[in-house]
């Protein structure tokens, strides 16, 4: 008894030692579905965070938050963190929607400690006047497929609507900023945004980047802000992506401004980019620093600056800064020339293929009701560079083929801009290779004719209605009664049936065979008779009698086998059978 109690003990200690095993689960905020058949939790923002608390229970489970469609109103904010890898779900756009007014708070705040970790499916609305306040915020994670509306009418200050941290990353998301504020900061470490629109009010900027590492903008649409994107540190690169000033004066679609002191270098890569406007003292890039020694330097490469020319604008100004600036333009079009606007500071710009727009009309097909796709007979057609390491970009902002050939060159090259012109036809007939001619064949040793394969003729036994016959006159005879045979034999692919007979006696083992004699082991041995037997056959069973008379002889009494061999089409042999029977 003691020692089962011991043994009953040490397994009770192990059981509890023993590591648990995370299991990933769907935890619902007023939905009903078959993983969670009951709500899980109220349809309330309370809801939502007592959800957040349990998936943070087992932060290695990977659990899903699902939040019901339906509107959430957010009272002074909603600030969450999410200990393990975990996906927040609403219903779509416009079917889970938030609703926010109060000043200096994060209506939707999520910072994830695993950056696998999303957040998607819901809309934002702000109204009231959201003064400092910030709309969705994500740090380390991701966020996607939203929208964020700013209902205040302009009565707003410095509301942002997306605020990035730590290397979160947003896409495929819309922000319609109705106030003076921003619609997308970035804001310590690096950040990626991908597959936006942000739309302003004239006012505001569409991003503020103020961070030492990298910020990627991708694929976005950014129109009608008074600053497209103000950066003042740190590196930012733009890929095909559009930034509409439209009619705002003194608009600005990078605005480079650097306020910190020191040494450090602003690096903006630009590629396949389109700005355009048509406000006054518009400007494509402007440089500039308060102070100090630090430097710019970039790319500007298959991109295009289209501004109108009779309101003073400027395609790149350098001329309010104190600092070098180094700025590569490459296979690029604009309508200013960068070096007339330069004071005698550092400003380096170095042009390599690029292409004049002054004077030209605009080279768009309708920028008014939002194309900017270059029009037929457009200067930037093929304008850009043959897309040598291209970046993520098979595709142009409208998700078209890049690298079409647009002017009928027969050599494709990237338009410059974020949108590639689609020809009707994309390989000219001009272009075409001439038509393959095959040269003479050569000609071709005939092979030995071969013999048509011929089907094997068989024999089967088939029907055995007596072994023992009665000794008459006749010989193998065909029957059409199967009561009156003796046997049935089945022919296939036969022509003619050959009968031998043979007659048995005893014989001797010699070998594996039996022959003729007395002495040693004993066996049947047989004799072949004279005379041999042929008749026409055909497929299917034929029936025969045997009277005990063959090779113009009658047959004495004993046994006797009846050796069978099948004749097809050319004489072909086919594989004989034997069938023994007795003579009385």
């Amino acid at each position: 008894m003691p020692k089962r109690i011991l043994l009953i003990a040490a397994l009770s200690v192990a059981a509890l030692t023993l590591p648990a095993t995370a299991q990933a689960a769907d935890i619902c905020v007023g939905e009903t579905l078959p993983n969670c058949p009951t709500q899980d939790y109220s349809a309330t923002t309370a809801g939502l965070a007592a959800a957040i608390d349990e998936a943070n229970v087992d932060a290695g489970s990977a659990d899903r938050i699902i939040v019901a469609a339906g509107t959430y109103s957010i009272a002074s904010g909603f600030s969450a963190s999410l200990l393990g890898p975990t996906e927040i779900v609403g219903a779509g756009v416009d079917q889970t929607v938030f609703s926010a007014s109060a000043d200096n708070q994060i209506y939707l705040g999520f910072s994830f400690a695993d950056p696998t970790s999303v957040v998607s499916g819901f809309t934002l609305n702000v109204t009231g006047s959201p003064n400092q306040s910030v709309g969705v915020f994500v740090d380390t994670g991701q966020a996607s497929e939203f929208k964020v509306v700013d209902q205040s009418g302009g009565t707003a200050n410095n509301f942002r609507a997306v605020r990035l941290d730590d290397d979160a990353s947003v896409s495929d998301f819309q922000v319609s900023m109705g106030s003076d504020g921003t619609a997308v900061v970035i804001q310590n470490g690096s950040a990626s945004v991908s597959n936006a629109t942000l739309s302003g009010n004239g006012t505001g900027r569409g991003f503020n980047i103020s961070t030492t590492g990298t910020a990627t903008i991708r694929r976005v649409t950014v129109r009608g802000f008074l600053d497209g994107v103000f950066s003042d540190a740190g590196t930012i690169n733009v890929y095909d992506s559009l930034f509409d000033l439209q009619g705002t004066a003194s608009a600005v679609a990078f605005d480079l401004f650097n306020t910190n002191d020191g040494s450090l270098t602003t690096t903006a890569n630009f590629e396949r980019v389109t700005v355009y406007g048509s406000g006054s003292a518009q400007k494509g890039i402007f440089f500039g620093a308060d102070s100090g020694s630090e430097e710019f330097d970039g790319t500007f490469k298959d991109s295009v600056i289209e501004l109108d020319a009779s309101k003073n604008p400027r395609a790149f100004d350098c001329t309010d800064g104190t600092r070098p600036v180094s700025m590569q333009l490459s296979n690029s079009a604009f309508n200013d020339d960068p070096l007339l606007n330069e004071l005698p500071v550092e400003c380096n710009f170095t042009e390599v293929g690029t292409t004049s727009l002054d004077g030209a009309p605009s080279q768009f097909a309708n920028p008014g009701l939002g194309d900017f796709t270059p029009l037929v007979g457009s200067l930037l057609i093929d304008a850009g560079s043959n897309g040598a390491g291209l970046l993520d970009s098979a595709v142009d902002r409208a998700g078209e083929k890049r690298l079409t050939d647009g002017n009928g060159d027969c050599t494709a090259m990237i338009d410059p801009g974020a949108f590639e012109f689609q020809p009707t036809v994309l390989i000219p007939a001009s272009c075409l290779p001439p038509p393959y001619v095959p040269p003479a064949p050569l000609p071709v040793p005939q092979p030995a004719p071969v013999a048509p394969v011929v089907p094997g003729a068989t024999a089967k036994l088939t029907t055995r209605a007596r072994k023992a016959f009665r000794r008459s006159r006749s010989g193998f005879r065909k029957r059409t009664n199967p009561r009156a045979t003796a046997f049935g034999i089945t022919y296939r692919n036969a022509q003619i049936a050959r009968f031998e007979l043979q007659k048995a006696g005893r014989g001797r083992k010699k070998g594996s065979r039996c022959v003729r004699g007395s002495r040693g082991k004993r066996c049947t041995y047989y004799k072949k008779l004279r005379g041999i037997q042929r008749q026409d056959v055909y497929d299917g069973e034929i029936f025969y009698q045997f009277g005990g008379r063959f090779g113009g002889r009658k047959l004495t009494r004993g046994n006797y086998r009846v050796k069978v061999t099948p004749f097809g089409q050319g004489a072909v042999r086919g594989k004989p059978i034997y069938i023994k029977f007795k003579l009385r």
